[in-house]
């Protein structure tokens, strides 16, 4: 039996913008101030792990909306991206 994650049961919540924001301007502020390659380098990962959380929610709302353009639901988030 497989436990991959199916796409219809892919989790989906709208991200808060501000405080996407917020961790973004942070990890922009701790890469400014990393003292080695290494700490840059870990704190780069952790930016792209945050914006490719982000471009999954975005794909995937944007999936559903096209699956089916008359679910108000993914209709408003469509709206939102």
């Amino acid at each position: 039996m497989s436990d991959r994650l199916k796409f219809r049961d892919m989790p989906y919540q709208r991200p808060d913008a501000e405080a996407t924001k917020d961790a973004i301007n942070a990890l922009a502020q701790r890469l400014r101030d990393a003292k080695s390659y290494e700490e840059a380098r870990a704190i780069f990962m952790e930016c792209e792990t945050l914006e490719k959380h982000i471009d999954t929610l975005e794909n995937l709302s944007g999936i559903r909306h096209s699956i089916d353009t008359r679910d108000e639901f993914y209709s408003d988030e469509n709206d939102f991206w």
